[in-house]
């Protein structure tokens, strides 16, 4: 699952918005709104990469919002 709440904040924090992420990777922004709504089921790896790009995200911060259960 991923941590909704904290890529929200996160986008909140960088000053965009789902339109401007979904725009930059290239999907329609009401799509992207409901998978981040249904918990980010549906989620693809280019679309997670797309917005940790978008975002300029860390290694930390991907790993926190992406990858709520820690993988060994």
């Amino acid at each position: 699952m991923v941590n909704v709440e904290l890529l929200f904040a996160t986008i909140k924090e960088k000053h965009t918005n789902i339109r401007e992420i979904a725009q930059a990777i290239g999907v329609n922004h009401s799509t992207l709104y409901r998978k981040l709504k249904n918990g980010g089921v549906g989620l693809t790896i280019c679309e997670v990469e797309g917005i940790a790009k978008f975002l300029e995200l860390t290694g930390k911060q991907i790993n926190l919002i992406f990858f709520a259960c820690f993988v060994a």
